[in-house]
């Protein structure tokens, strides 16, 4: 049985969707200050605590702001990947470069919230399904440039202008 084409559904570039869904889990576990909750220390002074309570809010926040940056440059860089229909062993390579982007910066992130794990001393359990959707991400990058070497034989033979 065949649908009729105007009844069919528009495909949804999974790359893309799920590089959204990640941004969307990362900001939602920013916004609960990745699970951080200060503690007291008995050998702190009133305003040594305020002090270093202050201090670390502020780093939340710097971290938040970074890793808000390094999810946009994510899907900035799928963005331009995906508008370059390479006809040029040139735009291949663009494409090929805005792909291999998109994965060091998913390497980034793993990496940055390694850090607030070990910087600020949340539940390491809780990051895992996070560590599962930047590494999912990262297969899909890889999947989705693996493909594109099908048309390395046809730029090949492209002639040269």
């Amino acid at each position: 049985m065949t649908i009729h084409k105007s009844e069919r559904k528009e495909s949804q570039f999974e790359v893309f969707s799920h590089a959204l869904k990640l941004r969307r889990e990362i900001r939602a576990l920013a916004q609960r200050n990745f699970g951080y909750k200060p503690k007291a220390r008995s050998y702190e002074t009133e305003q040594q605590q305020e002090q270093r309570l202050n201090f670390e809010s502020r780093e939340l926040v710097k971290e938040t702001d970074y890793l808000l940056d390094i999810l946009r440059e994510i899907t900035a860089n799928i963005i331009f990947a995906n508008k370059i229909y390479p006809k040029t062993w040139a735009e291949y390579c663009e494409r090929r470069l805005h792909q291999t982007k998109a994965i060091a910066e998913c390497g980034r992130l793993s990496a940055e919230l390694q850090y607030i794990i070990e910087d600020f001393g949340p539940d390491v359990n809780k990051f895992i399904p996070y560590d599962a959707l930047i590494q999912k991400e990262i297969n899909l990058l890889k999947a989705w440039r693996k493909s594109d070497n099908k048309s390395i034989p046809r730029l090949l033979d492209a002639p040269i202008k």
